[in-house]
């Protein structure tokens, strides 16, 4: 047998998946991808059973519809598309909740002042304050509760 045909019937290649990050799915997914990139696995199988076999049983049950019966095809995006989509959303929903004043209305988020993120400099502390402003007054301006619903710039 020869180099050539030798390498043709290698059918499993050792790659490292980090342990799942639920924080951030998608980042999670770009690492995994670059380790199957790494490792020249494109089968969909492949990446499917290597993404199923590094879920927690927590992170599993979201995703069990697709688990316990996964389509012929596609499979890997789409457990990877749902994964994102539905542990993004409650991580979103988490987000959205911490950023209430708890009757729904945002409240302000604070600017940091420390010199390392002020550069510095205490006039920057300002500006970055005056930008955050502008920026939450976008943001308002076209929220529902605006009379006109129009967003001012």
């Amino acid at each position: 047998m020869d180099k050539e045909s030798s390498a043709a019937s290698i059918d499993r290649v050792a790659t490292k998946i980090p342990p799942f990050w639920a924080r951030d799915p998608e980042l999670w997914f770009r690492q995994v991808e670059s380790q199957f990139a790494l490792s020249g696995i494109t089968n969909d199988d492949t990446k499917f059973h290597y993404v199923t076999g590094n879920l927690d049983a927590r992170y599993a049950e979201d995703v069990r519809d697709i688990l316990v019966d996964p389509p012929e095809t596609g499979k890997y995006q789409l457990l990877k598309t749902e994964l994102i989509r539905r542990l993004g959303t409650s991580q979103e929903k988490k987000t959205a909740v911490t950023r209430t004043r708890g009757d729904g209305r945002p409240k302000a988020v604070p600017v940091p002042s420390s010199p390392a993120w002020t550069g510095g400099h205490r006039r920057s502390g300002r500006v970055a304050q005056n930008h955050l402003a502008r920026a939450n007054a976008s943001v308002h301006a076209g929220h529902p509760g605006n009379p006109d619903g129009s967003r001012s710039g």
